[in-house]
């Protein structure tokens, strides 16, 4: 039963939204500057008339709001992508950190040789899930180029 409660709730603000999303001040806006225009226009012709002037202001404040909202609104939507995303570089230094190994982000030309046969297999593969792949391979030709000529032909699997 709890199940079907959570799932009726979560449609709900599904539906919300959908319609939030929808309900853009973009369009308000365009609306508003485009009503702006026309009342200026109606001023030039008519430049005595204080209801017009009455008019104009209150459409500017208004679009000045619109503007103001719609900044904020980009503003949240930005967040919230970013807090669902991330960014490129969070997953590898949140992962060194789970790791607790501080020295692993010494620069990796100061790695001596020897554990970088050891470092290379595991380190990178847990690595692997969080990454995305452009620097992976980056780490892959960064580690592989220190290596010794012979344990590269034998990672190759050229010798044996």
């Amino acid at each position: 039963m709890p199940n079907t409660a959570l799932h009726a709730g979560l449609k709900k603000v599904n539906q919300e939204l959908k319609k939030w999303n929808k309900t853009r001040p973009i369009s308000n806006l365009c609306e508003k500057e485009d009503e702006l225009k026309a009342i200026q226009a109606q001023i030039q012709s008519m430049p005595m008339d204080s209801g017009l002037v009455d008019k104009e202001l209150r459409l500017q404040e208004e679009v000045m709001k619109l503007s103001f909202q719609e900044k904020i609104q980009l503003q949240q939507r930005a967040k919230c992508t970013w807090l669902k995303d991330g960014d490129r570089c969070s997953n590898f230094f949140m992962l060194l950190s789970a790791l607790g190994n501080p020295g692993i982000l010494r620069p990796i030309s100061c790695t001596p040789k020897k554990s970088l046969l050891r470092m290379t297999g595991p380190w990178l593969m847990k690595l692997s899930s969080s990454l995305c792949p452009c620097i992976i391979r980056w780490i892959t030709y960064s580690l592989f180029r220190l290596l010794p000529a012979n344990a590269q032909l034998r990672m190759k699997g050229i010798v044996g």
